[in-house]
């Protein structure tokens, strides 16, 4: 079945990937050591809203959901698959320690029996939060609300919740591993999924207020990158076989 998709790929007129990472795969696949002209790297634009929410407006869609104004919270936001590596923000936490005592929240899909197995023997049953499904205001506020978005992923296409952090005004500590860090535009403090140790010590920074502001708007700056308008400009230019169409991720921002 995958031999029939890839030869078939193959032979479409235009072909788009979100990623650098992603092109690096198919022309791995393809094997070939560089792309067709007709393959371009077109990057993801934002499909809702994302800016920061008002203090006053976030903690009051946030407060059926225990979290209120003095509630400090480090936010995950997904599913519960293996790769999407959720424990790990249980494990930065017990190694934080007596450092820091707010709690995790969960935002996405219920966590799973495994991961509710591992917060009660690491006695974390009462620091963690679930927000399970959260529509698009309360998203927006948790985003807007947290110390810092954590995302230790093993595995991404793209990784849509990262920008989305970034648009809201969160710090973000991500996986060291591709394509994170690309999608990030270095505005994100990467560390690797299996040390924790790095996790703990990217938070500890971010305690500091004139770190943490610069991440922040080096956040904003790198949602420039996603905006509607120019994937749209992007598709169009591929679609019409313009010069310029292909690049990456570093192109894409350069282009504007």
């Amino acid at each position: 079945f995958q031999r029939w998709i890839l030869s078939n790929l193959l032979r479409v007129q235009r072909v788009a990937s979100v990623s650098d990472m992603t092109m690096r795969q198919l022309t791995q696949l393809a094997n070939r050591d560089l792309p067709y002209e007709s393959w371009s790297v077109i990057l993801n634009g934002f499909n809702a809203p994302f800016s920061p929410m008002p203090i006053d407006l976030a903690n009051e869609r946030l407060e059926p959901f225990r979290i209120t104004e003095t509630t400090r919270f480090i936010l995950h936001v997904g599913s519960d698959l293996t790769r999407k590596n959720r424990g790990a923000l249980l494990d930065m936490v017990v190694a934080i320690g007596a450092a820091w005592d707010g709690v995790i929240c969960f935002a996405g899909q219920p966590m799973g029996n495994q991961l509710r197995s591992k917060s009660q023997s690491l006695g974390l049953t009462d620091r963690i939060i679930e927000v399970v499904n959260p529509d698009h205001e309360t998203l927006v506020a948790l985003y807007s609300r947290c110390d810092a978005f954590v995302f230790p992923s093993y595995s991404e296409g793209f990784g849509w919740p990262l920008i989305e952090a970034q648009a809201c005004g969160a710090p973000v500590i991500a996986s060291s591993i591709e394509p994170m860090p690309e999608v990030s535009g270095g505005a994100a403090i990467h560390a690797s999924p299996d040390n924790m140790q790095e996790f703990v010590d990217a938070f500890i920074r971010l305690q500091n207020p004139a770190e943490r502001e610069t991440l922040i708007q080096r956040g904003f700056e790198n949602c420039k990158r996603f905006e509607v308008d120019v994937m749209i400009e992007r598709y169009r230019k591929l679609i019409l076989r313009e010069d310029g169409c292909t690049g990456s991720l570093s192109d894409a921002s350069r282009s504007r």
